[in-house]
């Protein structure tokens, strides 16, 4: 049998299912890592609209994907429903698959969205999160708009 793809996160190792778009370059006595090259890969391969629909179909789905991680939240909160992790992180793994497909549409990277957040946090809370700055930004920060 062969072995499962590790995704590294921080500190934490996760494993998943072997698959061929898998990075090569692993540790010795390690499965292989999943890239966010190869992630893409995957979900280009599985999606099965237009050029021209990505992005639209990227924020639709991303929209009702949350929706889902929020319905088990809310279930879990307010309906007595016990918080199923796994299937939580499945419905995290959809989120992921539309936000890529959202970046890959933008040609753009998760990294580069990741990279663009963090700048914009530390303008924002260059100091860590601050209540007072988060209630004044609204009217100091004018909203920056751009076409794509």
């Amino acid at each position: 049998m062969s072995q499962p793809i590790v995704i590294l996160m921080e500190d934490k190792v996760l494993h998943t299912q072997n698959h061929p778009t898998c990075h090569s370059q692993a540790v010795e006595g390690m499965p292989p890592l999943l890239t966010e090259h190869a992630y893409a890969t995957e979900v280009l391969r599985t999606y099965a609209g237009t050029e021209e629909q990505k992005l639209c179909l990227g924020a639709l789905g991303l929209a009702g994907e949350t929706g889902e991680v929020a319905d088990l939240l809310k279930k879990h909160l307010f309906q007595g429903h016990p918080l199923n992790r796994d299937t939580l992180l499945e419905e995290l793994g959809d989120v992921l698959w539309y936000a890529v497909l959202i970046c890959t549409s933008l040609g753009s990277s998760l990294e580069d969205v990741m990279q663009r957040n963090v700048a914009k946090l530390r303008e924002r809370y260059p100091d860590g999160f601050a209540v007072e700055r988060s209630l004044s930004r609204s009217r100091d920060v004018p909203e920056r708009r751009q076409n794509v």
